[in-house]
């Protein structure tokens, strides 16, 4: 039985559920049986079934809601007394499909005994229950999913056999918790009967799950369907990892605040919840400093490098991440990877003496560590998300620098972290070099999910981001097949490496410290030069130099969600709930998949669209915004 393409069994009746992630427990509970509601002549089976004659005769259709008086003179006639032709003069239904009951009242034959497909009442609604005063996020949250909600509404349902919901009660336990962090509880219960439905969460983004798997039971191509008043469906979902995260790279090519937009809505969509935003690098220090503007004295408008986010940007994007359940972790590296830092040397900054990687000098006087310090406080202040993350990776030490001196340096720029800002540092692989095995560190793991296991075994707390798995800086599949390279493969031969359980094989005590799995949106291929000059003159131009500018910035954002997405859903369906018996290249998934991808592509994301290959510049045959066929080459675009 497929996992994903999720069909139950209960009391011979198969219900078709098509969510994404995949729940971990879906179940159809039996409720009554078919001749309990025929026959018990209770108000409960008249409510329950939503169809009854008035005193006065007034008919009211099942299927539209519709109140036909057949005389029209408000007595009505009696609903047997209708001609055996008689339809219901709005949406059709036929009288010969109605059977009356006990207690008097109407129902539909085929309603008792068949399974129909479900489907949202034209005066469907949200019923928020025990909460008066809505918190404003939890207000953009209903707000969000009634817009997208809306659109599977008709004016009334068609007249092939269906049950039509009316509202949905949601229950929340604290709904003023909007706390972000490790611990959030995104857990939720979604149950749906033939007339009702209900969402109960602990928190606020519990229910905001709940809303997106409720969403995708309506907006999928495999309807929904339930064995009408003699059953229930209840799915019971909560995330196996809390770190679901996503890495976009700004400190090369720079991302516009509408791109990471778009990408925190993907994320939401696929229930991913950290975005780790990598804000410096070799092109720029990409955040507004006060303390040091001089971090942004080659980013201006009118320049080649242009692009970085004001402090009131920033604000805005964790807010906006914040309404969809997603923290925003940032990350500055240092000491390495420090070229774009180097305006700072008129502030007191000093570098190695090196040909490549601008590694800080952790010179005698302090300087270095000073300017490091003011700014670590200055953007932690900007970003309330506890873990902030130091880079740490791929430094050099040619003199006047030595490792001895970088390690105090990393050292004390940890220590600053934890002890003076109470925030807990994180750093790529080689952080785990300067300090003695902690829990209270963590390691951004990127070279094999083993090596996430083995660092986990060692005492260290691990966000696994292997390279070969879940690094997306080339199209899909470039890294794994020589059939995919240079323009990347669709479907199966694109995603399947993505399916891995993060940590690999860990377990006990060790599995409780890999916190989860993060896929990484790199953008070197993206930079003109390669590496913004930072390696010299001997660097080859990058694949698809010719979308640094920011001329093409439509281009890139197409480019950035065509190489992210579909495959990046199947990541964020293993951090959720990886199962090592699914079969990603099976045509179930294939087509479980492309349907949520086609949901999200609906809803506005920017996704390489289902069966296409997307490279850097072009989803099939199509270039992106303002490119031309003079500015492509057999691997990528030069200017």
């Amino acid at each position: 039985m497929n996992t994903f393409l999720l069909l139950l069994l209960a009391n011979g009746v198969f219900a078709s559920i098509n969510i994404w992630p995949q729940p971990r427990q879906v179940t159809e509970v039996n409720i009554l049986t078919v001749s309990d509601a025929l026959n018990s002549g209770s108000s409960f089976s008249k409510d329950l079934l939503q169809s009854d004659v008035a005193a006065d005769d007034v008919f009211k259709c099942t299927v539209c809601d519709h109140v036909y008086d057949a005389d029209a003179d408000g007595n009505g006639v009696a609903f047997e007394d209708l001609p055996d032709d008689w339809k219901c003069p709005v949406c059709g239904n036929p009288k010969s499909a109605y059977k009356k009951q006990t207690d008097g009242s109407w129902i539909e034959m085929h309603d008792v005994d068949e399974a129909h497909t479900v489907k949202l009442h034209k005066n469907f609604r949200f019923n928020l229950l025990s909460v008066l005063t809505p918190p404003p996020r939890l207000s953009n949250i209903l707000s969000r999913y009634s817009s997208f909600l809306e659109k599977t509404i008709s004016s009334f349902p068609s007249p092939s056999p269906s049950i039509s919901i009316s509202a949905l009660d949601i229950s929340i336990g604290d709904p003023t918790n909007l706390k972000l962090d490790s611990t959030t509880d995104y857990s939720y219960t979604l149950t749906l009967t033939s007339t009702t439905s209900s969402i109960s969460s602990e928190t606020i983004y519990g229910v905001q799950y709940a809303l997106e798997s409720f969403t995708q039971l309506f907006q999928s191509s495999s309807p929904l369907t339930l064995k009408t008043f003699t059953s229930s469906l209840v799915i019971s979902d909560s995330p196996a990892f809390s770190w679901r995260g996503l890495m976009l790279d700004a400190g090369r090519r720079f991302s516009p605040v509408s791109l990471v937009e778009n990408l925190l809505d993907s994320m939401a969509a696929s229930k991913m919840n950290v975005l780790h935003f990598h804000l410096s690098d070799y092109c720029r220090w990409a955040v507004e400093s006060l303390l040091y503007p001089r971090l942004q004295d080659n980013l201006q408008a009118s320049l080649p490098d242009a692009g970085f986010y004001t402090q009131e940007e920033i604000g805005g994007l964790v807010a906006y991440a914040g309404d969809r359940g997603i923290r925003v972790v940032p990350e500055f590296e240092f000491p390495g990877h420090s070229f774009a830092m180097e305006t700072l040397q008129k502030d007191g900054l000093q570098f190695c003496n090196s040909s490549k990687t601008y590694t800080i000098y952790n010179d005698p006087d302090g300087k270095s560590l000073q300017i490091l310090k003011d700014l670590i406080k200055e953007m932690a202040g900007l970003f309330p998300d506890e873990v902030f993350h130091l880079g740490m990776d791929e430094v050099e030490n040619p003199v006047p620098c030595s490792a001895e001196g970088t390690i105090a340096l990393e050292s004390e720029l940890v220590r600053y972290l934890k002890d003076d800002l109470n925030k807990t540092p994180m750093g790529w692989d080689p952080i785990s070099n300067t300090l003695n095995a902690t829990a209270d560190v963590v390691v951004n793991s990127y070279q094999s999910s083993a090596g996430s296991q083995t660092f986990a075994e060692a005492g260290w707390t691990v966000v696994d981001s292997s390279n070969y798995n879940w690094y997306f800086t080339h199209p899909a599949g470039w890294d794994w097949r020589d059939e995919c390279h240079p323009g990347g493969c669709a479907g199966p031969l694109g995603w399947d490496a993505c399916w891995l359980r993060p940590g690999a094989d860990a377990a006990g005590d060790a599995a409780a410290r890999v916190l989860g799995g993060e896929v990484s949106v790199w953008t070197d291929d993206y930079a003109y030069p390669q590496e913004c000059g930072a390696w010299g003159e001997t660097g080859s131009l990058a694949n698809a130099s010719c979308l640094y500018y920011r001329d093409f910035d439509d281009a890139y954002a197409s480019s950035i969600g065509g190489i992210t997405w579909p495959r990046g859903f199947v990541a964020a369906g293993a951090f959720w709930n990886f199962d090592e018996a699914v079969n990603v290249s099976s045509v179930e998934y294939t087509e479980m998949i492309y349907d949520f991808n086609d949901q999200v592509q609906e809803r506005g994301g920017r996704v390489c669209s289902s069966g296409k290959v997307c490279d850097y510049l072009s989803e099939g045959e199509t270039l992106y915004e303002g490119l031309t066929d003079e500015m492509v080459g057999h691997m990528g675009c030069y200017l």
